[in-house]
């Protein structure tokens, strides 16, 4: 007989097994952002020698430059912040980023939402991306509201300490024996069971539906749509 079952998480090591993908993402945003610095003052250097040498009929193209140029410079200028191993610095670059660079706030934000080990700083972020869902411009807003979306959830998977029990899911469904099927189901309808329904509504519901749909017929084709449900959320 196949042995599917794992041994039981207790609820500290359920909160540490959580803790250590985030600790490495935001470990994984600081080395690039800190190597994104001079990288960038580069770019800004080769925009600048490329302006003085565009001839005075190259107008639309040396306005799009110096739109670069001034994005490049922001994000110089921020990058120290958003990156430092300071809260209270991070805090502050959140707080000036909307107003110098729609885009690259909601794109910092996003991350530091979640990911972001300091409690504070996941509240900033997520303070802005409320405010750059209110943006003039339709592509900040979407995305700003996605990632408030995706937060929401992530926050209350890990308070309800799920995160563990959707990652051994995957496994299962990798595994791909009845009884692993069979495994993998059950944790999906029981996580399924303690979301409030405000949670479950941000779910991608269009997947939601298809494996709703396909579980009389196959839990196998079920249970692979769950884990497409769930796997942004857990990584």
């Amino acid at each position: 007989m196949e042995e599917t079952a794992k041994p039981g998480i207790d609820a500290g090591a359920e909160r540490a097994a959580g803790q250590a993908p985030r600790k490495d993402r935001w470990d994984k945003f600081h080395i690039l952002a800190q190597a994104s610095i001079p990288l960038m003052g580069g770019l800004f250097t080769l925009v600048f020698h490329m302006q003085e040498q565009r001839s005075a009929g190259a107008s639309l193209q040396l306005a799009e430059a110096n739109q670069q140029l001034s994005r490049t410079q922001v994000q110089v200028a921020l990058l120290p912040f958003l990156s430092s191993q300071d809260p209270k610095q991070r805090t502050l670059g959140l707080l000036l980023a909307p107003a110098l660079d729609e885009r690259f706030a909601s794109d910092v934000a996003s991350i530091l939402a979640i990911d972001d080990p300091d409690n504070v700083v996941q509240g900033r972020a997520v303070s802005t991306l409320q405010v750059l869902r209110n943006s003039t411009r339709q592509d900040i807003k979407q995305d700003s509201q996605a990632a408030l979306e995706r937060a929401v959830v992530v926050t209350e998977l890990r308070k309800r300490q799920l995160v563990q029990s959707l990652r051994e899911a995957a496994e299962y469904v990798d595994g791909g024996s009845a009884n692993a099927v069979e495994e993998a189901w059950r944790i999906y309808q029981d996580v399924l069971k303690q979301l409030p329904d405000s949670v479950t509504g941000l779910l991608a519901q269009p997947i939601l539906a298809e494996a709703q749909r396909q579980a009389p017929s196959s839990k196998e084709l079920a249970v692979r749509s769950y884990r497409s449900l769930f796997d942004p959320y857990i990584r």
